[in-house]
């Protein structure tokens, strides 16, 4: 039977909406993005094996390291859009009382 597309058995999906696992995921991360920790565009192996295992201990969850790096990779491309949006114009328009860019609708659809 090919299993190309079917779940592992232990495998749980990784949640992220946990403010508190959220919070600490960062912070380890912040931690551990050093110069020399880099592998490429991501951390080393190493790195994200000391950031499973500290949240891990911390009762925070048992993510795998490819969960680790998936949220790592989707938050990186979160900010490039968000960092884009915010240096469109020299004026941004941005509130963080909001947390929203207010744009006229012709802003937007330019971007």
């Amino acid at each position: 039977m090919c299993n190309v597309g079917m779940k592992r058995e232990n495998s749980v999906r990784a949640n992220w909406k946990d403010p508190e696992v959220f919070r600490r995921f960062i912070e380890l991360c912040l931690i551990e993005a050093r110069p020399n920790n880099y592998s490429g565009n991501s951390l080393k192996k190493e790195c994200w094996e000391r950031i499973r295992s500290t949240l891990k201990a911390e009762n925070k969850g048992d993510f795998t390291q490819r969960q680790l790096k998936n949220e790592w990779d989707y938050l990186k491309q979160k900010y490039i859009i968000w960092a884009r949006l915010i240096g469109n114009t020299g004026n941004t328009h941005y509130d963080p009382v909001t947390n929203t860019i207010n744009w006229t609708s012709k802003q937007w659809k330019s971007t």
